[in-house]
C-alpha cells in the first residue's frame, strides 16, 4: 500500500486505494501520470469500451463508486472548514475510506453521502428494498474511536438503531443483513 504524507494529493489517495483493491485502473496512477492525464485516459479507454460492448466489472464500478464520493467528500470538507480546523485532511479522508470502503464492498443500487456541521459524514445507502443511514463521526471526543450511528430499514420498516464504535456499528450492520443475504464481505 503506497504511504501516506501530509500533503497527499488526489491521485495518491486514489492510487492507495486502487492498488489495495488490485485495480487494473491503478497502473495508470503507480507510473505516475496526472490525475488529469489519468482522468482522459480512463475516459478514452472507456468510449472503446462502449463501442466494442464491453462492460465494466464489479471491481471497477466500486472504484468508479469511490473516486466520486471522495471527490464529493473532498469538495464538501472546503465548505465545512470551520468545523475541521485543526484536523489534518489526510486523517479525515482516510477515516472516510473505512466507512465508503465498508458500504461499497457489497454493490449499492445508490450510495451518496454529505458532510454535515457535526464533523461527521452521513450516509445514505440502498440495495433491493434495503435503506442504511451511516453517520460516522470523524472527530474523536473521548476515546479515540470514530463513532457511528446508523439505522437500517427494510420496506420503510425500521431492522435496526445502533450507535457506538464504527467498529460495533460494522458488527451489527452485518448481523443485521446475514438475514437479507447482503453482507459486507471484509466483515463477514
Amino acid at each position: 500500500m503506497a504511504k501516506i504524507r501530509k500533503n497527499t494529493g488526489d491521485s495518491d489517495l486514489i492510487e492507495s486505494h486502487l492498488l489495495r483493491v488490485g485495480s487494473a485502473y491503478a497502473e495508470p496512477y503507480a507510473t505516475g501520470g496526472s490525475f488529469e492525464a489519468t482522468n482522459r485516459r480512463f475516459a478514452f479507454a472507456d468510449q472503446k469500451a462502449k463501442e466494442s460492448g464491453w462492460s465494466h466489472t464489479p471491481i471497477e464500478e466500486i472504484n468508479r463508486r469511490f473516486i466520486k464520493l471522495d471527490r464529493s467528500f473532498i469538495s464538501q470538507l472546503s465548505q465545512e472548514n470551520n468545523v475541521f480546523s485543526g484536523h489534518p485532511e489526510y486523517i479525515l479522508r482516510e477515516k472516510m475510506k473505512i466507512s465508503a470502503e465498508l458500504l461499497l464492498s457489497c454493490e449499492p443500487d445508490v450510495i451518496s453521502l454529505e458532510v454535515t456541521n457535526e464533523g461527521s459524514i452521513f450516509y445514505t445507502w440502498r440495495k433491493n428494498d434495503i435503506s442504511i443511514y451511516l453517520d460516522h463521526y470523524l472527530i474523536e471526543e473521548h476515546d479515540g474511536k470514530d463513532e457511528a450511528i446508523v439505522s437500517i430499514y427494510k420496506n420503510n420498516d425500521k431492522v435496526a438503531d445502533f450507535a457506538g464504535s464504527l467498529d460495533e456499528v460494522i458488527v451489527q450492520i452485518n448481523n443485521s443483513l446475514v438475514s437479507e443475504s447482503i453482507d459486507f464481505p471484509a466483515f463477514a
